[in-house]
Order: structure tokens, then C-alpha cells, then sequence
């Protein structure tokens, strides 16, 4: 999910339905989260906003794991740009 008010409700919905039915949900996957050394007013108004929602999903899904990727500069394509996601997952523990 990304930091925002609607996935945020989408994926709480979506989890809970899981649960109801008795399907585990191993964790969710934090995604373009704005990198701290992102500048700018623009960028930095709204990592102001995405501390919220930050802390909403923080409450809401605190019993899972909860692991965060960084906005990156372009689309994430082809094997190399996965293996640097994969690293930045393993980095947490995934």
C-alpha cells in the first residue's frame, strides 16, 4: 500500500476480510514512501502529510510486519531494478 488515505482503507478492508475467513496475512508492504533526502518545500509538505498516514498505518496494522520501500526515481522494471528492491527488503528482514 502507499501512504495515502485511500490504499490505506483499501488494505485495512482487505486484511480484515483475510482474517474473518481464517487466511493468514504475513504482513504488509509499506510502498513510495518519499525518500528523507527527497528536498524541496513541495517534498517536504508532503512528507509532512505522509508522517500521518505513516502512523495511521502504524496503528492499524501493528500486528503485522510492516517493511517500507522508497519512492524511486523512475518505474521499478526488469530483473536488476527487482534485485534492488529485494535488497532493501532483506536489509529489514524479508
Amino acid at each position: 500500500m502507499t501512504p495515502e488515505r485511500l490504499p490505506i482503507l483499501e488494505t485495512d478492508r482487505a486484511v480484515r476480510a483475510l482474517e474473518e475467513v481464517n487466511i493468514p496475512v504475513a504482513g504488509t508492504l509499506i510502498n513510495r514512501v518519499i525518500p528523507q533526502e527527497a528536498d524541496g518545500t513541495f517534498l517536504a509538505s508532503r512528507r509532512q502529510q505522509e508522517a500521518q498516514y505513516l502512523a495511521r498505518i502504524d496503528e492499524l496494522f501493528a500486528r503485522l510486519p510492516r517493511p517500507k520501500l522508497a519512492w524511486q526515481p523512475t518505474d521499478v522494471q526488469g530483473v536488476d531494478a527487482l534485485e534492488v528492491l529485494a535488497a532493501q527488503l532483506e536489509e529489514q528482514g524479508f
